[in-house]
């Protein structure tokens, strides 16, 4: 009998985790995006999971933030799936969040709105797809403007400073007015970053709202539309 490969708890979320994410990017159509509570639910207890865990930690994903952070903090990529297809004629919505020049960067290519916008003075990476009756958010923030106007200005006029005094034989103050500039642009860098993130979780709440504002609507006109039309046909059966 052949061997069967065990592998532990952590390495079969990141295999899930590997294989969800190739199915994302793969040209298949009949890619759903999300996954419903009762097919979690299922997929747990076929692993060998007991209930009560899974019920707790369903509770427990929706009081903690769902996101993913990069390396030293620097990003944080939040995701969210609405149930509701939003039509992709109803994209402008969400572009209305941003101004006009916010959001050159965004593109929309059939039932995918994504691209690059900023909100503020911060940067963030957009991809919103709708298709088989759901809407996955993906909103990622990059600190690109945190370094252009934290870092970098203090990080070159320190340079500057360091080799002027070195040149004029003042190693010691040199490097003393630089590690001062340096740490003033680092301890700004930081603080644009984390405004940076919260500015993106912030940014992926509105998207949801207006997601779900338009799915909702979109339901009840169709709901509205097959009374009025039910109706109808109850009048002419009258008739």
């Amino acid at each position: 009998m052949a061997n069967k490969r065990v592998f532990s708890e952590q390495e079969a979320a990141e295999i899930m985790q590997r294989a969800v994410r190739m199915q994302e990017t793969s040209p298949r159509s009949d890619y759903t995006p999300g996954i419903t509570e009762e097919e979690l639910r299922k997929i747990a207890l076929e692993a060998g999971i007991d209930a009560t865990f899974i019920e707790k930690a369903i509770a427990g994903i929706d009081v903690v933030e769902k996101s993913k952070v990069g390396p030293f903090n620097l990003t944080e990529e939040f995701t969210r799936v609405v149930e509701g297809e939003m039509d992709p004629d109803d994209f402008d919505k969400i572009l209305s969040l941003f101004g006009h020049t916010q959001r050159n960067g965004l593109k929309q290519v059939g039932r995918t709105l994504s691209g690059q916008a900023s909100t503020g003075a911060h940067m963030v990476g957009l991809s919103v797809e709708s298709r088989k009756g759901r809407t996955k958010i993906n909103v990622k923030y990059m600190p690109v403007f945190a370094y252009l106007i934290g870092m970098h200005g203090p990080f070159i006029a320190g340079v500057i400073a360091l080799a002027g005094l070195i040149e004029n034989g003042q190693p010691w103050l040199g490097m003393g007015v630089a590690a001062g500039l340096f740490t003033v642009g680092a301890i700004a860098f930081k603080s644009l970053v984390n405004a940076g993130r919260r500015a993106a979780k912030k940014l992926t709440g509105k998207i949801v709202e207006v997601v779900e504002e338009e799915t909702s609507l979109r339901e009840n006109l169709s709901h509205a539309g097959k009374e009025e039309e039910r109706e109808q046909e109850r009048v002419q059966d009258n008739v």
